[in-house]
C-alpha cells in the first residue's frame, strides 16, 4: 500500500520495549515452571501464557513504532497492534503539547504508548508513540486525535506541510 511521495519517519528512540519484553519472559518463567511438577498446575500455565503472549506482541510492536506521510494519507503503525490510516484532507491541525493521563491510563508501560489513552487534559487519544505524556505531536482530525512521537519532528511537520497540513493549533 506504499505510495510513491510517501516519506517514512521512525519514532523518537524509547526503550519503552523493554518492559512488555520482561513482562513476556516472567511469563515465559511460569510456564516453565508450571510444567516441571508431575502434574503441571493449569492455571499458572495458562496465566504464564497469557503473560508471554501479551508482553512479546508489545515488545516487538513498541520496537516498531513509525509513519508514513504520503500526499493523501498519514499511516501510523506499531505493528500489529497500531494500523492506523488518517487521510491529510482530515487533518485539522497540528500541535505539540505535554499530556497528562488519567489515573488508570498511568498505569501502562513507561516509554510506550499504544492504542487509546484517555488524558484528563484532551479526552481520550489514538496513540502510536514511544512516549506517553511528554512532547507529543497532537493530530486533531475529523475523527478524534491521534499521538505521535517521530525521531525527526521538523521534517515529519514539513511532509504534512507538503500535503496540505497547517502546523500549529
Amino acid at each position: 500500500m506504499s505510495q510513491p511521495d510517501e516519506q517514512t519517519f521512525a519514532a523518537a528512540p524509547s526503550h519503552g520495549w523493554i518492559w512488555p519484553l520482561l513482562l513476556g519472559v516472567f511469563g515465559l518463567v511460569l510456564v516453565v515452571t508450571a510444567m516441571v511438577p508431575e502434574t503441571p498446575s493449569w492455571g499458572q500455565l495458562a496465566i504464564g501464557g497469557l503473560l508471554t503472549v501479551l508482553g512479546l506482541v508489545t515488545a516487538f510492536a513498541g520496537s516498531r513504532v513509525t509513519y508514513a506521510v504520503s500526499s493523501t494519507q498519514l499511516h501510523m503503525s506499531a505493528f500489529p497492534l497500531v494500523n492506523d490510516v488518517v487521510p491529510v484532507s482530515e487533518i485539522r491541525s497540528v500541535s505539540r503539547v505535554d499530556l497528562q493521563p488519567t489515573v488508570w491510563a498511568s498505569i501502562r508501560f513507561p516509554g510506550l504508548a499504544l492504542r487509546r489513552v484517555r488524558y484528563v487534559d484532551v479526552g481520550p487519544v489514538s496513540m502510536c508513540a514511544t512516549r506517553a505524556a511528554s512532547d507529543i505531536l497532537l493530530l486533531e482530525t475529523d475523527r478524534g486525535r491521534f499521538g505521535v512521537t517521530p525521531r525527526d519532528e521538523t521534517a515529519f511537520i514539513e511532509a504534512l506541510s507538503r500535503a496540505g497540513v497547517s502546523a500549529g493549533g
